[in-house]
């Protein structure tokens, strides 16, 4: 009997069937995230005005309201006032929950059982973090040669200005947004949700897949390029560990990094800054190259493509499919204009 006709019409019917499951999940993916701009301005202007509620009161109860007096209070609202940075980060939590909360209901899928805890590989936690934290260097580099490409254009990225919180409440819940609730929501999504749903197509399409949606999600070519190239990280932490809270914890290094630099070049200068951060780079290559000498000693890159590929179907063949529906199509020439309306004349 002949069984390759069989097997062939078994495996075009797997296609198909992939097919069709990538198209469902692309869509299930892309359309909740495009609701994370309507969602951040909802949120935003119903923070805005309970903050002027909340100004208005605690002018009454000073006895001190009139217009003037409330104009000026206006006025020196910034990042230094700590009720900002709450209302901030409850805005940044709504954003970031909902389109969660909404592609777990459009997938039927509980995220407890999706998203994954339990430290399968221990040992590989230390030198997970080294190696998501250096190429987190490299995403800062990436990112530049992106700015220099802008500039041979005479164009600049242009973003809302910011003033780094000097208050110290208004810093301690600054730190608590950027350091702790950014990596928990966002990993939740994309390492969580988006990463661990792909898998089953090849951890290497399910790591570049939700790389990129991260990365475009930052909507500008300052950020987008460095959030691609950690979310490569993170995911690769992701899989070697088998769990999420690494990634997290991966997260909030990075993250937390940025804000110590941030404050070093506010309070001691720019100078100063770039100094320990020269220093903090040669350290971590330092231990980057130490860390794959001895991954490469235990074996760890033996049976790497195994890992990371899925036979069935090419990376190049995926992707395709993912980017061909309507709900990825609209996401990314929503971000696309984002992008560039961030970009100005120099």
């Amino acid at each position: 009997m002949d069984y390759s006709g069989d097997q062939s019409a078994m495996r075009f019917s797997k296609f198909k069937t992939d097919k069709k499951n990538i198209k469902k999940m692309s869509n299930a993916f892309t359309v909740p995230l495009l609701f994370e701009q309507v969602i951040g301005t909802v949120a935003y202007i119903i923070a805005a005005i309970l903050l002027m509620f909340i100004r208005v009161s605690i002018l009454h109860q000073g006895g001190s309201f009139n217009l003037s007096t409330f104009m000026s209070f206006i006025s020196q609202s910034d990042n230094n006032d700590w009720l900002n940075n709450v209302f901030s980060a409850l805005s940044y939590f709504s954003y970031m929950f909902i389109p969660f909360v909404i592609i777990a209901a459009v997938m039927r899928q509980n995220p407890l059982k999706i998203v994954p805890f339990k430290i399968k590989h221990p040992e590989f936690i230390a030198p997970a973090i080294i190696i998501g934290l250096f190429l987190s260097v490299v995403g800062e580099f990436y990112s530049q040669y992106f700015d220099y490409l802008i500039n041979l254009f005479n164009l600049k990225v242009e973003l809302p200005q910011f003033s780094f919180p000097s208050n110290p409440s208004g810093l301690l819940v600054y730190c608590i947004e950027i350091s702790i609730l950014a990596p928990i929501c966002e990993e939740f999504i994309f390492r969580g949700m988006i990463m661990q749903n792909l898998r089953k197509y090849g951890n290497f399409f399910a790591v570049l897949v939700s790389s990129l949606l991260f990365g475009i999600l930052h909507g500008n070519f300052e950020q987008t390029p460095f959030a691609f190239v950690v979310g490569l990280a993170l995911g690769f932490v992701v899989i070697e560990t088998g769990s999420i809270l690494v990634s997290m914890l991966l997260h909030c290094c990075i993250n937390s990094i940025s804000i110590a630099f941030d404050a070093l070049s506010y309070y001691k200068g720019d100078d100063f800054a770039n100094i320990l951060y020269f220093s903090y780079l040669i350290v971590i290559s330092l231990l980057f190259i130490f860390t794959i000498v001895f991954l490469k000693r235990k074996g760890f890159f033996k049976g790497l493509k195994q890992r990371y590929f899925n036979d069935s179907m090419p990376v190049a063949q995926s992707i395709g499919i993912f980017a061909k529906t309507p709900g990825f199509i609209i996401f990314i020439s929503l971000y696309s204009v984002l992008m560039f309306t961030t970009l100005q004349i120099k």
